[in-house]
Parts: C-alpha cells; structure tokens; sequence
C-alpha cells in the first residue's frame, strides 16, 4: 500500500488508485461463505469508455472469486475443496493471465496437491522478489493467510470506490460488488469545494476491524496485527509490468523506471516502498556500487521486502520504517527521492481534514525529504492527475515551489504527472527554473 493508505488505515480508510466496478465472472464463482458478487448493470454514464475499462472492470471479481474459493479450502481443508479451489483458480488465470495475485492462488493450490513441477510453473515468468513474496505469504505466514483472503475484497472494494471515476461506478441505488451492501454517498466541504465519497458500510466495517461478524455468519475475525493484510492487498493491485521489464512493449512501471534515469552507483530513496514493486528494479539500476533505501511506514511491508532480499542475498537495499511524517533517512546521503503513487495518496487522505492540516502534513513530511537529499539531489514525484483534489503537474508544481522545492523537469503527460524537483528556499519565488516542457 501506499503510503497514506496505511495512514488511513488508522481511521478506516483505504485509499487505491482507482478502476470501475466489476462483473462477475460467470466461470469462477466464489464459495457461500465468500464475498457475494452483483451482476448489478452498468450504467450508461459509466460506459463512456468501456473497452479501456473492460479488463479492469472484471479484474477484481476474479481475484476475489479465487482468494475465497482458496480461503473455503484453509477453512475446509480437503480434496474437494482444494480442486474446486484450483478450478476456480485457472478459469479465472485464462481472464487474468498476467494477475500476481491469482498466479499465487494457482501456484498455492499446486503445491497443496503435491505438484511442485506445476507451482513452479505456475511462478516460473515471474521476477524472483515475486516468487519469494509468494513463499512469505503462502509458506512462512499460512496461518494467517485466511483471514487475509477474507478482508482481501472490502480493500478492493475501498480500491473501486476511491477511484477518479468513483461517481460513474457507485451512481444512487448501487451496492458493494462483493458483498452486495448499499453504497452511500456522502458530500462534504473541501475549503470552497463541495466533495463527495462514498461509504460501504461491510467494507468499512471490515476495515476498521469492528465487526464480530461477516455475511451474518460467525467468522474468524481479521487482526490487526495479520502480516498478509497489506501485502496481500499489494499484490492484488499493483500489476502493471510486474512479470517482465520489456524495452518492445514498455508497460507503465518500465515507463517509469525509464523516465526517471536513475544512473549506477546512485543512492535512491523509495519513499513508500510498500512490497518493493520499483524497489528491486531500482536496486539493479544503481547496481553494487549504489544504494537503495526502501522506506514505508507499514510494519509488515518491510518484513516482506527482508525476507525478499534474504533470500536472493541482495546488498544494495537498505529497508526503513519511517512514520507518517519521518522517513527517518540519513541526512544527506540520498541522490534522488521517488514519490511514486504516493502524493495523491496523501491528499485524498487528508482532503477531508482542511487544507491547513494537509499543508502542515506535508510540511513535515518534505522537511524530511530534504534533509536526506544532498545538496544536489532530486526529488521525483509520479502520480495521477484529479481533477476532483486539484491534482495537476501545475498545481503540484506551485504546492512543491512553497515547501522548498524548484521545478527542473516536468515530463508529465495528461493522465500522470512526472515532476523533477532540486531543493531552494521556501520563499514562495524560487529561483528561474530550467523547465523541459511536458508531453501534450
């Protein structure tokens, strides 16, 4: 998760970068005691583009159709189950080919039937901190893995709800896609903005780790202290080019990886590391010679990104808990600082809260960040553009120039921002910046 996601976890709010609702799958139900999919239909506001959303929109209904079919096995372990669970695991495999999350699942049901040529099939294309993400979740916490399967969808559910297109997908009249609960709508006041979220109670409920009682059935109750709730949830949104780095088909992280020229022997801090999805990758960048510091502030993410680098022997990556606002780096050491999918995070999380609370956040939070830069270090910050919380390469641009930081680069393209920063004085006039125009 990213890095305000754990933040709001503390108040029952998971924010993911968004996706439309999701149909179910007709070839991959889910178990009775599973999370219960609606066919509810699209409106027609949201079909302004349905063959972009098309893949998204049914991408997490076969997550959660596989997590539960596995969680119906751990609850009754069993040959029946478990075939059932690996039926369920490759229909939903020939949906969602590429989808770490439900290759674990199949690997998973592999390896309970004693097949070890077809688990290690089933993760053979994946990068080796995936396969060893795989054992932490699969091998060294089973215990916990069901009561993670089972919060694993109302964090989907906060995912397609905290989208940009949030009010397409949840129009009135509109339920939970997973446990079929009434979506509501609330409205609230953002400085001169009228805003609006959306709240599932199920969802909300599981999150906030209040409820006894799921599907009106008596359930293990998910803990705080699960080590797979957010690694999970990781795996289970963050797909883009994880299997392959391809230079012929260059998918969004090697767009990023690509932009953000980070140079061997290079110190590089990713801020809000989270399992480590740009962190290793990074860390092959900067090679033996340089330094990656993964920082996040969730406990269990670090254990995950320790054991991963255990078990390759990697030396160049340096984990660190920070706070919310700490990084808790050293000061000075750092040659570039990347903020990838962190910074909208941030302000969706602490919108609600007024803009004085969100500046003095962020206050406190880039105060850090430049103190671990050195005197000519880099900060990058990569995100989504909305429109809804003002988030634009300008409007960051001019928030950044206030908090100590004058623009170098701007790479931005209409949907992502993509800003190059060096420190200077927060005046509110920064020194005359050299600007590479953005891609239009």
């Amino acid at each position: 998760m990213t890095r305000l996601q754990k933040i709001c976890l503390m108040s029952a709010l998971i924010l993911l970068a968004g996706a439309d609702r999701c149909a179910a799958p007709k070839d991959a139900a889910s178990e009775p005691d599973g999370p219960r999919m609606q066919n509810t239909p699209l409106a027609a506001e949201s079909r302004k583009n349905p063959a972009a959303r098309r893949y998204r929109n049914t991408e997490s209904s076969y997550k959660v159709a596989s997590s539960q079919a596995v969680r119906a096995y751990l609850l009754a372990p069993g040959y029946e189950t478990l075939e059932k669970a690996l039926e369920t695991c490759l229909a939903a495999r020939k949906k969602i080919p590429d989808d770490l999350l439900n290759n674990f699942l199949t690997a998973f049901c592999h390896h309970e039937l004693g097949d070890a040529a077809a688990e290690s099939l089933a993760m053979a294309q994946w990068r080796p901190e995936q396969k060893n993400l795989y054992r932490f979740a699969f091998y060294e916490h089973r215990d916990q893995l069901a009561d993670a399967l089972y919060v694993l969808p109302a964090y989907l559910c906060a995912k397609l709800r905290e989208g940009s297109n949030a009010g397409e997908t949840f129009l009135p009249g509109l339920q939970c896609p997973f446990f079929g609960t009434p979506v509501l709508q609330r409205r609230y006041r953002s400085g001169k903005k009228t805003m609006e979220r959306f709240v599932c109670p199920k969802c909300d409920g599981m999150l906030q780790v209040q409820e006894e009682k799921f599907i009106g059935s008596p359930l293990p109750r998910a803990k705080k202290d699960n080590a797979l709730n957010s690694v999970l949830v990781e795996v289970a949104v963050r797909l883009d080019d994880r299997r392959k780095f391809r230079s012929d088909k260059p998918g969004t992280v090697q767009k990023i990886l690509d932009s953000l020229g980070i140079r061997k022997g290079q110190v590089v801090a990713d801020i809000g590391s989270g399992i480590g999805q740009f962190t290793f990758p990074f860390a092959e960048k900067v090679g033996a010679g340089g330094m990656v510091y993964a920082e996040d502030i969730d406990e269990s993410a670090i254990k995950a990104v320790k054991y991963c680098i255990a078990k390759e022997g990697i030396k160049n990556i340096t984990p660190v808990l920070g706070t919310p606002t700490d990084v808790r780096l050293p000061a000075g050491a750092v040659d570039m600082a990347a903020l990838i999918h962190v910074y909208r995070g941030i302000s969706m999380g602490l919108d609600e809260k007024g803009p004085q609370y969100l500046d003095s956040f962020f206050k406190s939070f880039f105060d850090g960040i430049r103190k671990a830069l050195k005197a000519d270090g880099v900060l990058a910050i990569i995100d989504n553009t909305d429109p809804r919380f003002g988030l634009s390469a300008g409007a960051v641009a001019a928030a950044m120039e206030k908090r100590g930081f004058r623009l170098i680069s701007d790479k931005s393209e209409p949907q992502q921002f993509t800003l190059f920063f060096k420190k200077s004085e927060p005046s509110g006039k920064s020194p005359a910046a050299m600007v590479v125009s953005p891609a239009r």
